[in-house]
């Protein structure tokens, strides 16, 4: 994602040719999700979006997300309601979508053919950002996108002083207070309790013991959201995923026991799974609270979703 970003200068026949590889792959993915792209639920699909927007420069058209359109008091309808990932401005909803909304934003950048540095592109191998590479990269671009700031504070390395806020405050100063409220809040101690269950549908669930206080996942919006929201879904979306979890433990039918859906919301865990240490380097135990919902889907000998 990032290199596709960063090469978006070259013109477009030279990224034409070079993509011509993976295109077939790319739209031989694209041609099975029925489920339209960039909904939170299929990152394979969500790339290969990248991939053509990359080779042809014309973004993806997207389609609004599907709602069942029959009243709730309606037999025929779905008796679970999928909440959605992301919403229809493609701003995540869900800690699983974080990565669906940074491909859709980087979608955006590639099509506008300018050269850009994502400002989250990991600089380590453990997917931490140096202070002064980060300043580097404001300063060198003049597009930005809220979930790749977002994770870019994420991604920053402990102790930023306050020289780091005025330098960013004079490279862009619209974003830089909200940047540096979102940057103090994600270095909050976190306190964790546990809930495990069996030998019956056996689970290892996690969830934060105090909520983070004024820590609500924004509404859905037509507009971009706060820099402080990959955080925000972080913290709440790992107590909302496990309540709902705990909620609904033992049911039997066939709806609920073939959907990771309701509880991972998504439909390949493994796509998704692997970025996640990367996402928080500096929270390991907030992201491993936050793999055991899907671990515990698998201990369930009797599910019938993929992994």
């Amino acid at each position: 994602m990032a290199g596709a970003v960063r090469l978006a200068s070259l013109p477009l026949a030279d990224r034409a040719g070079l993509a011509g590889p993976l295109m077939k792959r790319a739209q031989k993915v694209a041609g099975v999700n029925g489920m339209g792209f960039f909904t939170g639920g299929r990152i394979c699909s969500d790339l290969s979006q990248l991939v053509q927007v990359w080779a042809t420069g014309n973004r993806p058209a997207i389609r609004p997300q599907y709602r069942d359109p029959l009243p709730d008091n309606d037999p025929r309808k779905h008796p679970y309601k999928h909440p959605d990932k992301v919403s229809d401005s493609r701003q995540a909803l869900m800690m699983s979508a974080i990565i669906t909304s940074r491909v859709f934003e980087a979608c955006a950048l590639v099509a506008s053919g300018r050269p850009v540095t994502l400002l989250a592109e990991p600089e380590f191998a453990d997917g931490t950002i140096s202070h002064s590479a980060l300043l580097d990269r404001l300063a060198s671009t003049s597009l930005y996108c809220w979930h790749d700031i977002g994770v870019a504070l994420l991604r920053l390395e402990p102790g930023a002083p306050d020289a780091l806020w005025a330098e960013w405050g004079r490279i862009h100063a619209s974003t830089a207070a909200q940047a540096h409220r979102a940057y103090l809040a994600s270095t909050a101690e976190l306190d964790f309790e546990t809930f495990a269950g069996g030998p019956v549908s056996p689970y290892v669930l996690a969830s934060l013991a105090t909520p983070v206080p004024a820590a609500q996942v924004p509404a859905p919006s037509t507009g971009n959201g706060p820099v402080d929201h990959c955080w925000r879904l972080l913290v709440t979306d790992l107590t909302n995923q496990t309540q709902t979890h705990l909620a609904n433990r033992g049911r039997a039918d066939s709806h609920w026991r073939s959907l990771g859906a309701i509880r991972t919301q998504l439909e390949r865990t493994d796509e998704v799974v692997a970025a996640w240490p990367l996402l928080a380097p500096h929270h390991p135990e907030l992201i491993a609270a936050h793999l055991l919902l899907p671990l515990s889907d698998g201990l369930d000998a009797g599910r019938s979703g993929r992994p």
